[in-house]
């Protein structure tokens, strides 16, 4: 899990000299990752697919639209380990 100022930086593009900061909650970001995951890894690549698609998942329904690509980008990256 990165630390939120990785999160701002790499999915809100701040950086030095961009002020244009968004609030992320990081701590409701990991709760639905953790949520999600515990559900399996059946369940996890398809709210993969269901957020690349566009589709609200009942776990993302109260997230911003930054939370909710974070959580895509982390769950992506776990289930990368299990793909060869």
């Amino acid at each position: 899990m990165l630390p939120f100022k990785a999160y701002a930086v790499k999915f809100l593009g701040v950086g030095p000299g961009n002020h244009e900061f968004k609030f992320m909650d990081q701590y409701r970001v990991q709760f639905c990752i953790e949520h999600l995951c515990q559900k399996g890894c059946t369940e996890v690549l398809n709210t993969i697919h269901a957020l690349e698609q566009n589709q609200t998942v009942d776990e993302t329904v109260d997230l911003s639209s930054e939370e909710v690509q974070a959580v895509l980008s982390e769950l992506k990256s776990i289930m990368d380990i299990y793909r060869d």
